[in-house]
């Protein structure tokens, strides 16, 4: 049984048409880390835990840090179709997660935590994004054609 569980969630705010559950969202904040919005990109998730294990370990810091642990287990690369299986790598289904914050809550239904930390994929089909992240627009704004009458 694991420690953390994720606790999925539905983007309210933006246009979801297949109505799909989201793991978290990519942030847009102006965190004092090197390197973000370059090489590493600000997440935002909800984890489930289970308080008997937050009152074994004791100290929070290695509690989260433990589910972070458990959260970045790579994992083998999905195997689809005939022949040879591809030698890639195990990479986290989240990508590579570095703390940043944490924050305890409670729910009507057990209680979580609000994880923000720091991931290496920019775009990751588990999280949800406003824009694009990290990404700016170049050029000079076009002047758009006018429609005579």
């Amino acid at each position: 049984m694991p420690i953390c569980e994720i606790k999925p969630h539905k983007p309210e705010f933006l246009p979801n048409p297949e109505n799909k559950e989201f793991v978290g969202s990519y942030l847009s904040p102006n965190y004092p880390i090197r390197g973000l919005n370059k090489t590493r990109w600000a997440v935002g998730m909800y984890l489930y835990y289970q308080p008997v294990y937050r009152k074994t370990l004791g100290n929070d810091d290695l509690f989260v840090q433990h589910c972070l642990d458990e959260l970045n287990e790579p994992q083998h690369p999905k195997y689809s179709g005939r022949g040879r299986r591809p030698k890639k790598e195990k990479v986290p289904p989240y990508g590579f997660l570095e703390l940043y914050r944490y924050t305890f809550k409670e729910d009507e239904e057990r209680p979580y935590f609000i994880l923000q930390a720091t991931t290496t994929d920019r775009k990751n089909k588990n999280f949800y994004k406003a824009d694009i992240v990290g990404q700016r627009k170049r050029g000079r704004p076009r002047k758009e054609p006018v429609d005579e009458v």
